[in-house]
């Protein structure tokens, strides 16, 4: 079992907010992630307008979202049927 350690916490949130974990996403395109950094400037919204413009934001980002990653994963099952029909099994697998 691995160890609890504030230092590792830290990092794992480092890691998860920071640059490195967006290119490990890459069916996420750079208009979510324009929109979800938007979406962040009014997630301590204030007033009403702000809050629905968050609401409004968020809304379009999870629709965004889950369509790129659909065709993202369609895209790799086409791919990796193509490898298995070539007969290139070893391709297909470390996909």
């Amino acid at each position: 079992m691995g160890s609890n350690k504030r230092g590792d916490n830290n990092s794992c949130k480092e890691k998860v907010r920071g640059e490195e974990n967006r290119e490990e996403e890459t069916w996420m395109k750079e208009k979510i992630l324009r929109m979800m950094e938007e979406r962040r400037k009014y997630k301590q919204a204030g007033n009403e307008e702000r809050k629905r413009r968050y609401r409004e934001l968020r809304n379009q980002v999870r629709k965004d979202c889950k369509k790129a990653r659909e065709e993202w994963i369609n895209q790799n099952c086409k791919d990796i049927e193509e490898k298995m029909k070539e007969g290139k099994t070893d391709r297909a697998y470390s996909m």
